[in-house]
């Protein structure tokens, strides 16, 4: 097993130039983007086949020998030498080496399989998150394939409570302006409805206190 990381030299069976392991994930935050939309993007274009990336944390080997450094000999003599059928680790994952003609100019490829889920599982993930909305659900393990879907799910979830929050707010204005005779005054509508919110939470925080008061005298 080799243990390999972003910056490192490999070099192919029967090539005689170096080439360096490079992330896609890098190479998306070098160009200020979203490196996990990279990844399910070059995820759902390489679903199967081995190529220069690899359907997983997705590495490329990129075209170094053209490269100076390259061609240095401390730099030969430091790389990792590579065969096909060879077991490397990369940021705790584990990759079997592919090793591709000569002509290709990425001639390593990094294979892990990680198939896509079936829709059902897609929408039990959706139920659970939504049973406990505690992590972002675009980045469950597992669902890579999935990143932007499932962002967008999540983010239109938020919109669809800011909304109700504040029609819910707007309604507690309006019967409150109706209610106080406050002829329109917003202003102090929004104050009032502030002071209802913080008493309400002070009742709370009241509650649980008594309650962990009366966990700790029963014990």
């Amino acid at each position: 097993m080799h243990i390999l990381k972003a910056g490192d030299y490999v070099i192919a069976q029967g090539f005689h130039y170096p080439h360096r392991v490079e992330t896609v994930e890098n190479r998306a935050r070098q160009r200020g983007l979203d490196p996990r939309e990279g990844l399910e993007r070059h995820l759902n274009k390489f679903p199967e086949s081995p190529t220069a990336f690899v359907d997983a944390t997705l590495f490329v080997i990129s075209d170094s020998p053209t490269l100076d450094i390259a061609k240095l000999p401390e730099t030969k003599a430091k790389a990792t030498v590579l065969r096909d059928g060879d077991e490397v680790e990369i940021e705790r994952y584990c990759y079997a080496v592919r090793v591709h003609g000569e002509r290709v100019s990425n001639p390593i490829a990094f294979t892990r399989t990680w198939p896509k889920k079936p829709s059902l599982e897609v929408a039990e993930l959706k139920l659970d998150w939504r049973r406990d909305p505690h992590w972002d659900i675009e980045g469950t393990e597992g669902f890579e394939h999935y990143y932007s879907a499932l962002k967008a799910y999540r983010e239109g979830i938020a919109a669809e409570h800011e909304a109700k929050e504040a029609a819910e707010r707007e309604a507690r204005i309006a019967e409150l302006d109706a209610a106080a005779g406050l002829n329109g005054n917003r202003a102090l509508a929004e104050y009032i409805i502030g002071l209802e919110d913080r008493i309400a939470q002070v009742d709370g925080y009241t509650d649980n206190l008594f309650e962990r008061v009366r966990e700790i005298e029963a014990h």
